[in-house]
């Protein structure tokens, strides 16, 4: 998507980037690749997930980390700053608002990487723990090494995922039926509608969904 002419027809790309998805729900298979993001990045910690967790972001990378962090049988809070999405979280039985706690939790997840995302991040993370970044944003973030020593802070960056296990794992995993990507779309756009879809993502209280061909 971020290379020119992406959206073409046809498009000639690595094979081992290219994958056969199982017969699916097409609300799953668009969700595939956010959720293995999400799993690289847990699978990554190489510990069990620390207990509770603030979500920061709950865009769909933030949904799908609630989601998977809950399944793991995590006590999970939410932050946005567009309230529906924190909303939406909890109907999916996936999260309650930070905003009803006072408290500082052992395992930060930030989904959005911006300077006031990290701000919250870090103003809500308990003394000694993990901060795990997925948000990709250039600006530069401030904080201070007597911050992070005094702390005892961890800081761990995830970025997308490796082939061919990550995603491979997670296309077998929700058609296993073990994990219901597709749940966290709650918009759809006709292709001939996509400046729509793009305006309209914002104020969405899940996922947008663009379709570019028929019914799957």
């Amino acid at each position: 998507m971020n290379r020119m002419g992406a959206l073409a027809d046809l498009l000639v790309v690595p094979s081992r980037f290219a994958w056969r998805m199982p017969e699916l729900p097409a609300a799953d298979l668009v969700c595939v690749e956010p959720a293995a993001v999400v799993f690289a990045a847990l699978r990554r910690l190489q510990i069990p997930p620390p207990n509770p967790a603030l979500v920061v972001g709950i865009g769909a990378q933030g949904m799908m980390m609630t989601l998977a962090l809950v399944d793991r049988g995590v006590t999970v809070h939410a932050e946005d700053v567009n309230p529906e999405r924190v909303a939406f979280a909890a109907e999916l039985g996936g999260a309650g608002s930070a905003t009803d706690v006072d408290q500082r939790f052992p395992l930060v997840v930030d989904t959005v990487g911006s300077p006031s995302s990290m701000a919250v991040s870090l103003d809500r993370i308990a003394v000694g723990g993990l901060l795990l970044c997925l948000g990709l944003d250039n600006r530069t973030i401030e904080f201070t090494s007597q911050r992070l020593v005094r702390g005892q802070l961890t800081l761990r960056g995830s970025l997308t995922y490796d082939h061919p296990t990550d995603f491979e794992a997670t296309t077998a995993l929700i058609a296993a039926g073990r994990f219901a990507a597709g749940r966290v779309i709650t918009d759809e756009y006709p292709l001939e509608a996509a400046q729509l879809a793009f305006e309209g993502n914002r104020s969405a209280r899940g996922k947008t969904w663009i379709r570019v061909a028929g019914d799957a």
